[in-house]
């Protein structure tokens, strides 16, 4: 039997049906980062889609990391200015690991690897696109959809290529996840990861003198001020996700100590007192005996650029479907669409699937609202070409 005439879905919606096989499809498509050929087959499967709606497709190889292809489409009308669309194909887990999908339409939840990040705004696009050209609206902008392949370890190779985009677009939207209380994200924190490493000679605990500094107390030090000193900034905060030495001994110091430090900012000027604190105190602590790298460092996404009147039209729309006010409003957790800013485009982000329990074994969404979030989107779309 096939999943549109399944008896037990008989009170969805067809529209919806249509939505959840095409989810079906691509959540089943396991697409963890590290899985090349299972990212590229989610790409595949877009491309396809995408071009019958008369998008080009390319994939573009990663300069920079080992990765699947990016794909970029494009609807190219001549016109001056571009509304591009941001996804990423690619899921933290592998359906192997914690389930593919699954459907109860008696809770109105879809469950499934990736199915909120972002399986489930995938859908909500591939509805919202179809819905809009078919209704024949002269176009005033050129469409482009990113779809990441390595979104979930930082997009690395493919900065430039977002920024270049960002610069001729008016409009960038993103389908990552709408905010839990199903707010659309209008501003997110930027982040920095630091690699560090401290150094110090190793020696015999119990026969040093009080108060020897090791590579452990080095970074302790530092630590305790860098806690204390970013009180004042309720825009900064900053943890350390992991910390290993070289040794492990009672009685024997580390020579080395190592440590990722995940820095979260809104203000450049927060993010430079953090890193001119940091090295500030490794030079105290440390005498010198430190190194330091960055991993990854995405800007922060600013709400300096709004259409007021279209945020009006989206959130009208939707609390006429779902009967709820809902607002625009601010992110701590990073995504692609941080590098698609530039000084003059307008973003919003959260546009896709309603969700809870991201990258965990019970990731879930609310099903209907994958077509009320679409339909929005949908007279969003109207709205700008008027």
């Amino acid at each position: 039997m096939s999943f549109l005439a399944h008896s037990t879905y008989a009170s969805t919606p067809e529209e919806l049906l249509v939505m959840l096989s095409w989810l079906k499809k691509i959540v089943n498509l396991s697409s963890q980062t590290n899985d090349l050929k299972g990212v590229l087959s989610v790409q595949n499967f877009l491309a396809v889609y995408f071009k019958n709606l008369g998008f080009k497709a390319k994939l573009i190889e990663n300069p920079e990391a080992d990765s699947a292809p990016l794909l970029s489409l494009r609807f190219d009308r001549g016109q001056k200015e571009d509304i591009s669309f941001v996804l990423h194909s690619d899921t933290v887990n592998s359906v192997k690991e914690v389930g593919g999908f699954h459907y109860d339409p008696s809770r109105d939840l879809a469950f499934g690897c990736g199915i909120a990040d972002m399986k489930g705004g995938i859908v909500v696009l591939m509805n919202a696109l179809k819905q809009f050209l078919n209704r024949r609206v002269p176009l005033k902008y050129n469409l482009n959809i990113i779809v990441s392949p390595n979104e979930e370890k930082g997009s690395i190779g493919f900065h430039n290529y977002f920024m270049k985009m960002g610069i001729q677009s008016r409009y960038v939207f993103c389908f990552e996840p709408s905010l839990e209380c199903g707010g659309i994200i209008g501003s997110r924190n930027g982040n920095r990861w630091y690699n560090l490493k401290t150094y110090a000679e190793s020696f015999h605990t119990g026969r040093t003198a009080k108060g020897t500094m090791n590579s452990t107390h080095a970074f302790m030090h530092t630590f305790n001020e860098l806690y204390h000193s970013i009180n004042e900034f309720d825009d900064l905060k900053f943890n350390v996700s992991s910390l290993k030495t070289c040794g492990d001994h009672y009685n024997k110091s580390s020579a080395s100590l190592t440590a990722k430090i995940d820095v979260r900012f809104i203000k450049n000027s927060s993010l430079e007192f953090f890193d001119d604190l940091l090295h500030k105190s490794l030079r105290k602590n440390s005498e010198n005996r430190f190194e330091t790298s960055i991993v990854d460092d995405c800007p922060s996404m600013s709400a300096k650029t709004r259409d007021l009147l279209l945020e009006q039209v989206y959130l009208r729309d939707l609390k006429k479907q779902e009967g709820k006010a809902y607002k625009v409003l601010h992110s701590e957790g990073c995504s692609d669409i941080n590098y698609f800013q530039s000084f003059n485009n307008i973003c919003l982000d959260g546009l896709g699937a309603v969700g809870w329990g991201m990258h965990e074994a019970d990731e879930r969404i609310r099903a209907s609202r994958l077509l009320t979030r679409s339909n929005s989107l949908e007279k969003a779309l109207v709205y700008l070409c008027r």
